[in-house]
């Protein structure tokens, strides 16, 4: 494992200003004034309920890497934030990670741990467990609903053009891409005209690799290939859910 070194450990405390209930925790940071309030669920939720604007915080103690276990601990006994005494902590502290961050070596192993078939994922796709947890009319009301969501996210570049890029500063304006002629001077050409027959050859069977089999889905009438067809086609296709409320 390896350990994150930072410039300021602190054991703080949160109140809420409205119910006075508190929170104590241990941070560690390079910016003694950010704004984390805690990652405990009961503190999170609170701040989710009653907004940020509506809690304070403050540092309690200065501690060293080596001691902040039994600081937190004393502090959330002393100040009672325990939630069985009316506060926000659900444990008595000391059970932090102080920024570990995984090596490269347990990264792998995690990756692998989690790869393929052993991927809660694998094989399934979201609107099929929507159907298994709330039911095919609640699973189609949100699959709608995520739709239009995302038809609302406005595009960043729409009607915009890179001037660092368009007209005269294009590397290719008026000239050769790669050495060669512009796409308009090669139509109607073969791939031995422009590149030459060795070349062409490697273009012919890199294609061919590329290329497999495609089926038409019934929903959306698109031709897909075979490795996405089953993921997002056909019973997972998108338009057999939209189909149903009509074109939006």
């Amino acid at each position: 494992m390896i350990i994150n070194t930072y410039t300021y450990y602190f054991i703080y405390k949160v109140v809420n200003l409205i119910n006075k209930k508190c929170y104590v925790g241990f941070h560690a940071t390079n910016n003694e004034y950010d704004d984390y309030f805690g990652s405990g669920k009961l503190i999170c939720k609170a701040i989710k309920k009653y907004g940020i604007q509506n809690f304070i915080k403050g540092v309690i103690e200065y501690v060293s890497i080596q001691e902040w276990r039994e600081k937190e601990k004393y502090w959330i006994k002393e100040m009672k934030t325990h939630v069985s005494e009316g506060g926000y902590n659900l444990t008595y502290g000391g059970n932090g990670t102080l920024g570990y961050k995984d090596s490269e070596k347990t990264k792998k192993q995690k990756s692998k741990s989690l790869s393929g078939e052993n991927n809660g994922m694998y094989g399934k796709s979201l609107y099929n467990l929507w159907v298994e947890k709330y039911e095919q009319k609640l699973a189609d009301e949100k699959v709608l609903d995520l739709s239009i969501k995302r038809k609302q996210i406005p595009i960043w570049n729409k009607n915009k053009k890179c001037k660092q890029l368009s007209g005269q500063n294009n590397g290719n304006f008026n000239g050769y891409w790669h050495g060669i002629n512009p796409a308009i001077n090669q139509k109607g050409k073969t791939l031995e005209e422009i590149y030459g027959g060795e070349k062409a050859e490697i273009i012919k069977k890199k294609r061919k690799l590329s290329r497999s089999k495609k089926i038409i889905c019934p929903f959306c009438s698109k031709s897909i290939e075979t490795p996405n067809y089953k993921r997002w086609h056909g019973e997972n296709c998108k338009s057999k859910i939209l189909n149903l409320y009509g074109n939006l």
